[in-house]
């Protein structure tokens, strides 16, 4: 018997339908459509972090209009519905789909906590760039000391921990900086809960200052 959720394939079996391709929670963001059991479309209206490993998603029926509230777990894996391809009502064969890197989990989360950040680095590092107040940046990558230093572009499973540093001048580049947040967490929900949170609090002490 297969199983119903296959993260090495990343599919779901929906009764009904079939297996179809499947993202993890964590990928998800207000706007986008999930297909549940016999083709059920629901839209995503509203996603917030209930604690580091869930979020509360609203969704609401294609069919029927209904608004639906449920706590998911953040590993676990939907059916998100492609922009051109629902409803999906017809069986199909699973497609190679890969895993998003945890740098792309801590984009998702900085979005849904409404930090604006980008992705950055040149050839020797990689990492999350953050803008604060009118010329500083926050910097994030895999923390120094570890397997994944200066990487951000790793599967989950790897990760080793956030390393953070505050530039409060990019135009002064001359190696000012403070490092304010060093984690050895392999927990990557967790962590990045945690480097938000701290990475917050830089922002308000730049923007009071």
């Amino acid at each position: 018997m297969s199983k119903s959720n296959d993260v090495a394939t990343a599919t779901i079996h929906l009764h009904g339908i079939g297996r179809v391709p499947a993202v993890f929670a964590w990928e998800l963001t207000v706007g986008d459509q999930l297909m549940h059991d016999y083709g059920g479309i629901c839209q995503i209206t509203k996603i917030e972090d209930a604690s580091p490993k869930f979020f509360d998603i609203v969704e609401v029926s294609a069919e029927t209009g209904k608004e639906y509230s449920r706590r998911i777990k953040k590993d676990r894996l939907v059916a998100r519905v492609p922009d051109a391809a629902h409803p999906h009502t017809r069986r199909k064969e699973p497609e190679t789909m890969s895993t998003p890197s945890a740098g792309r989990f801590l984009l998702n989360a900085l979005s849904r906590a409404g930090i604006s950040a980008r992705e950055d680095g040149d050839g020797a590092s990689s990492y999350i760039a953050v803008p604060v107040g009118a010329h500083g940046l926050v910097i994030i990558s895999g923390v120094s000391g570890r397997a994944r230093e200066n990487e951000i572009n790793y599967h989950p499973s790897q990760h080793q921990g956030w390393g953070t540093v505050h530039y409060p001048d990019t135009k002064d580049d001359d190696g000012n900086f403070t490092t304010f947040y060093a984690s050895a967490d392999p927990d990557l929900a967790r962590d990045t809960a945690n480097v938000i949170k701290a990475v917050q609090e830089v922002i308000t002490e730049s923007s009071a200052a």
